[in-house]
């Protein structure tokens, strides 16, 4: 018996359900638990499915508990609604190559046969089974990427490795596993449409001809950058998305100047990917607000938005920035608890917020940043509490 197919049967499934009940969570604790029964290998991979049990709900939410996975690629992997939103761009092909497919956290996303490309046995085995838990077909192929043959394909999707042997972060595209431009010469010619997932600060000014960079965010957190070649490409170069909502804003960054004018009596705080996309122009037009300063990404305007591209928030003042002054107006409004943001301010928030010295007994979100080029410190409620 594989360990696979080991970690696909009741024995399996009785020993995790014993481990939950327990409520071990100590990793010798519960390695040494395994051992009375299992050898090393079936301890070890049963112990790394126990670990990952609350990250795996969190990322592929009801499939999580038939999955299968090690800590290492689980956390690497894309969570469902990123991937689902990536697959129905293409929805309707007929052919997926899934260059790098690990687990198949992207693979079990695509409604069409993908051929899922790894050096690792024991990850293409898991994707094989993770994919069929979603009810779709992976054909598993054991080969370097960077030396794999392409063949025509309608999409190809590459999620190259960005990290070092150390686990630290690598961000320049040409240092990644293989290198974006590897990726891009060797598919690009024999894909009807090639996607690259890259990290989400990747750099729009390198961005090449006839690609579109799309930006998405997840429950308001920045999880990536896509970038598209090809029949599913947009016509501009970047794209926002917003992640659960499926809103999307599309636009050349930064070619509209964002419009600035007196603070209104509700303040924006754009999507943050809305800012990696560099479309806050583009938004403020679309929503009629005028930003607080030129150099700053807040808006603002005269309502309350029940839109997915901003989080809004009522502005109860607006105290230039001193921190005897702002301690004192909070202090006299009963204020004991502050949520601090900034943007264009030095400051730390955290600190800031110790350094008040607050008692009281009401909440407010206080924002330091510049207004009309002034360090500002903007007091304000959130948009639930005064909707």
């Amino acid at each position: 018996m594989s360990l696979v197919e080991f970690l696909t049967s009741p024995e399996a499934a009785a020993a995790l359900s014993s481990l939950r009940e327990s409520g071990v969570d100590d990793p010798v604790k519960v390695v040494s638990s395994l051992r009375r029964t299992f050898d090393r290998d079936r301890a070890a991979a049963l112990a790394e499915l126990h670990a990952g049990r609350h990250l795996a709900l969190a990322k592929f939410g009801a499939s999580a508990p038939s999955l299968l996975y090690t800590r290492e690629s689980l956390e690497q992997a894309t969570p469902l609604p990123v991937a689902r939103h990536r697959a129905a761009r293409v929805a309707g092909v007929d052919l997926v190559a899934d260059l790098g497919c690990g687990i198949g956290g992207d693979a079990i996303a695509f409604r069409a046969p993908v051929v899922g490309v790894d050096l690792d046995p024991a990850k293409l085995a898991m994707a094989r089974h993770n994919v069929a838990v979603e009810g779709g077909e992976l054909r598993p192929v054991r080969a370097d990427v960077a030396q794999f043959i392409p063949f025509p394909v309608d999409v190809a999707f590459a999620d190259p490795a960005r990290r070092d042997s150390s686990g630290r972060r690598i961000f320049d595209p040409e240092a990644f596993s293989p290198p974006l431009s590897v990726i891009v010469n060797r598919w690009r010619p024999v894909a009807t449409t090639l996607c690259v997932k890259v990290h989400p600060g990747y750099d729009r000014s390198t961005l090449p001809d006839g690609t579109e960079a799309e930006f998405v965010s997840l429950n308001r957190d920045m999880r990536e950058c896509s970038l598209w070649f090809g029949a599913h490409a947009g016509r501009h170069p970047t794209r926002a998305t917003i992640l659960p909502a499926g809103a999307t804003l599309a636009g050349t960054p930064e070619a509209v100047s964002i419009p600035v004018g007196d603070m209104g009596p509700w303040l924006y705080e754009p999507d943050p990917a809305i800012l990696r996309a560099g479309l806050v122009g583009d938004l403020a037009v679309a929503l009629d607000l005028v930003g607080i300063d030129p150099r700053i990404a807040y808006l603002t305007g005269p309502g309350p938005l029940d839109n997915p591209f901003v989080t809004g928030f009522a502005v109860e003042d607006v105290v230039p920035f001193n921190r005897k002054r702002i301690s004192t107006y909070l202090r006299t409004r009963d204020v004991g608890r502050v949520i601090v943001k900034k943007r264009g301010s030095p400051v730390d928030p955290a600190a800031f917020e110790r350094s008040l010295q607050l008692h009281g007994g009401e909440e407010r979100i206080l924002v330091l940043t510049r207004v009309g080029g002034a360090p500002t410190a903007v007091v304000c409620f959130a948009q639930s509490d005064r909707a």
